[in-house]
């Protein structure tokens, strides 16, 4: 991350552009694959077969996992002060790595005892 330091106005406006377009289409593919979540949870319930289940959660992780080291490179480029990009980071952390997980933990958990 010390490479950011050293760009100037305008490389720090092209990288902001294209990992803000990165970003964007990221996020897209993880709405697709929380879709896709959801129906192999149908598919799970109905014909209790894990493996489509298994694959989506595995993509969702992957993708958010990329979307953490694009964003943290994005906030850095974004705002020079660590504590402000420290902040923006630990929020995105805190949603991707914590709430996220234990929501759809608890919603499929609720789903699952409906069912059975």
């Amino acid at each position: 991350m010390h490479w950011i330091h050293d760009l100037n106005k305008e490389q720090r406006k092209y990288i902001y552009n294209k990992y803000s377009k990165i970003c964007k289409y990221i996020t897209y593919m993880m709405i697709i694959s929380f879709m896709l979540i959801l129906y192999s949870v149908r598919y799970f319930v109905i014909e209790n077969n894990i493996i489509l289940l298994a694959l989506s959660m595995i993509i969702h992780g992957i993708l958010g996992g990329t979307l953490i080291i694009y964003g943290n490179t994005l906030t850095a480029v974004r705002f020079k002060e660590m504590k402000k990009r420290n902040k923006y980071t630990s929020i995105g952390l805190y949603f991707g790595l914590y709430l996220i997980p234990k929501i759809s933990s608890i919603v499929l958990e609720q789903f699952l005892t409906i069912n059975y």
